[in-house]
């Protein structure tokens, strides 16, 4: 392979590990590094490779701070052009580097082509939308990056990575002075989670704001600050939006230039708070849910954390904001507030990673896996789409769901109850039908369906009441094909009668739609008629004009001698309006004789 010199010793090793792993077969690789060991530029040196062979490189990411700092990364390595694919930003698809926004990408029709794909943060890579895309490349070889490649839903990476690389832990990093060493304070005054539910693999937001609330001072956030960290460079990670204003209003009262930043902050005004802090015209940088995943600013010299977590990816994304090296800092400080150094261990605690499933501890909104016993809780993608529906004997409508179990990867049926919680498909023993549900289908026009149908049954209606029910319902044109295939189903029609009822109501909406563009065309076509009728009476107004009268010739006989004809003067003739009909006007230079009369008119 040769040197690589611009990277560390551990850097280039781990660019040859990846590159034998892919010789040994695995296509695609997942490479752990603590944050500020180096990733981009390893994933940007191994872009170059490929760039050198002539091959096109995708990366993909889900934060704009992750899609531009990966950008700026490449093009410095690589010395190529690199485009952009995301909304709002111009993009560039003949570039050979496309850095993209995954959310953008996966509505794509078509994708960029490419012999490397680069997953940035990608423990989040098991999701539908990044499936999607890598689906969409068989025969390139893909590249994950993460610090933290676990999850915290019970859902391993193993089904789509075959081989993990383990890079030097934050120790290492921290003793060979890649990384800042640090100095962790837990606060006096921590905050009380005792009771709060656990939701979705975390405490439940709602109930940790409250308890944040009653069980912490503002003032004590403040005077921890000031004991340990007074006007350095702070981070600050919240719960809720709300308490981090509040944390910004009681810094400012002291005089400390402080600032808010959130997910809805304008992205221009989240850029100009973030470029002020990096300058240091702002001290502390108070935020929720935004500055953890791609958010590189190694002049931080103090994480303050008020923010309990279940998540240890959570917990290490957080302090491993201040880890990175910088020429002023001696060291970092981190504040806990909470008991997660407690909980989860010091930032530099040894730690296995591996592609594994962990099963869950709570059984809270998650599944047992009735073929391995693994706990988990489904994908997005697996909750929000459901793949049959039930009719039970007391007309009750229920949903069923699949998933695949990331334990053993059987998969098995799953419904909702209405307070979210999952509950195996016990038995279909009770069940009046059971109906397929085709993708295209939608929830709301299902529940209108089956809660027509239940008080059709409840009352002894007919079909054709259900039917006529719907028929004259505001949203029917939303139909889709699917729903009339649920509907028949229902109703236990022929599909034939679904494709005829959406072609009916399909064309139906066409042709109101064409006699709206009719209707709108006569009401223009009318409008320019009487735009040209008022045009063309305004032109019909009266025109003056001056005219030079000449008397008729006398006929005389030969004998007769001819009277001489007096000339006449335009100043001896009065001037006159004479109506001109609009078809009848003549151009400037024109001149009109009007042959019964003889006059002459000059315009």
């Amino acid at each position: 392979m040769g040197e690589f010199s611009i990277l560390r010793d551990y850097q280039s090793q781990l660019v040859q590990h990846i590159l034998d792993s892919w010789k040994q077969g695995n296509r695609q690789v997942l490479l752990q590094l603590p944050t500020g060991g180096g990733k981009t530029l390893i994933f940007s040196e191994i872009a170059r490779l490929f760039l050198e062979k002539g091959e096109g490189v995708l990366v993909l990411a889900h934060r704009i701070e992750l899609i531009t700092q990966a950008h700026s990364k490449l093009v410095a390595v690589s010395g190529k052009k690199a485009g952009f694919i995301k909304s709002g930003m111009s993009s560039n698809w003949d570039y050979p580097i496309q850095v993209a926004s995954v959310q953008t990408l996966t509505r794509k029709e078509e994708y960029p082509r490419a012999g490397l794909v680069i997953v940035d943060e990608a423990h989040h890579s098991i999701t539908r939308s990044y499936t999607r895309i890598l689906e969409a490349y068989p025969d390139a070889k893909v590249l994950g990056v993460s610090a933290t490649p676990m999850r915290t839903d019970g859902q391993g990476l193993k089904q789509l990575y075959d081989d993990l690389i383990v890079g030097p832990s934050v120790n290492w990093l921290i003793e060979k002075e890649y990384l800042s060493p640090f100095k962790l304070y837990a606060s006096h005054s921590s905050i009380n989670t005792k009771g709060i539910k656990i939701t979705a693999g975390d405490y439940n937001q709602r109930q940790l704001a409250k308890a944040i609330d009653t069980s912490l001072n503002n003032s004590d956030v403040l005077k921890s600050w000031l004991e340990y960290a007074q006007n350095k460079q702070t981070v600050i990670f919240n719960v809720s939006v709300k308490h981090s204003q509040q944390l910004v209003q009681d810094f400012r009262t002291q005089g400390i230039k402080a600032e808010h930043i959130d997910g809805e902050t304008p992205a221009r005004e989240r850029e100009s708070i973030i470029a002020r802090f990096r300058d240091k015209e702002i001290t502390v940088l108070s935020n929720c849910g935004i500055v953890i995943e791609g958010f590189e600013v190694p002049g931080i010299e103090c994480i303050q954390c008020v923010r309990p977590t279940k998540s240890l990816i959570l917990w290490l994304q957080m302090v491993g904001r201040g880890l990175r090296k910088s020429p002023q800092k001696k060291q970092t400080i981190v504040i806990d507030h909470s008991q997660n150094w407690f909980e989860h261990g010091l930032p530099d605690a040894p730690r296995e990673w591996s592609l594994e499933a962990i099963s869950l501890d709570e059984p809270n909104y998650s599944l047992k896996c009735p073929h391995c016993t693994h706990v988990f809780r489904p994908l997005p993608h697996e909750l929000s789409n459901p793949v049959a529906a039930q009719i039970n004997q007391r007309f009750n409508y229920l949903e069923l769901h699949k998933c695949v179990c990331p334990g053993c990867r059987q998969s098995f049926n799953f419904r909702q109850t209405s307070d979210k919680t999952l509950v195996l498909d016990s038995s279909t023993k009770t069940s009046l039908k059971l109906i397929k549900i085709s993708p295209g289908s939608q929830g709301w026009a299902r529940q209108l369906i089956a809660t027509n149908y239940k008080k059709a049954n409840q009352k002894g209606l007919t079909s054709g009441w259900v039917y006529s029910q719907i028929k004259k319902h505001e949203r029917l044109a939303e139909f889709s094909k699917a729903d009339w295939i649920f509907f028949a189903a229902i109703l236990d029609y022929q599909a034939s009668w679904a494709e005829s009822k959406w072609r009916e109501i399909s064309r139906s909406v066409n042709q109101k739609t064409d006699s709206s563009k009719i209707t709108q065309y006569q009401r223009n076509s009318k409008k320019k008629s009487q735009q040209k009728i008022k045009s063309a009476n305004t032109q019909s107004q009266p025109i003056k004009v001056n005219y030079k009268y000449v008397p008729p010739v006398k006929s005389v006989n030969s004998e007769e001698s001819s009277d001489k004809q007096l000339p006449v003067t335009s100043d001896q003739l009065p001037e006159k309006q004479l109506p001109v009909a609009s078809d009848q006007l003549p151009t400037q230079s024109s001149v009109i004789s009007h042959q019964s009369s003889i006059l002459t008119m000059r315009i």
